[in-house]
């Protein structure tokens, strides 16, 4: 992933405007806009966001499988129930046990 794909997937999670990144970091709108269009941001530029964002500048600039595994785990975690289990039974995890306290409700309610 590209690092202005990266950005602009941090600032949806986040809810955060491009002009509210530009405000905050004091890099102007058409900075943001030319890196759209493919241009490489400065280092220094760079570390504004990452400030910004409270992210290392590896988090920010290097998409990796970890960051990817995180996601999928974030997404995963605001499921409802049924669609976790769905996608445990599609992976083919067991489901976990239940706590004593759990089967006790379970049985007592």
């Amino acid at each position: 992933m590209e690092f202005i794909e990266r950005l602009l997937a941090e600032l949806k999670d986040r809810k955060i405007s491009k002009s509210e990144l530009a405000r905050s970091t004091e890099i102007g709108d058409s900075t943001i806009r030319s890196w759209e269009k493919g241009s490489q941001p400065t280092l220094d530029k760079l570390i504004k966001i990452a400030n910004y964002l409270e992210l290392t500048l590896d988090e920010l600039c290097c998409y990796n499988a970890k960051n990817r595994n995180i996601e999928i785990q974030k997404a995963y975690d605001k499921a409802d129930p049924i669609t976790q289990k769905n996608i445990r039974k599609l992976l083919d995890i067991p489901e976990p046990e239940q706590s004593q306290e759990e089967l006790l409700t379970s049985k007592i309610g």
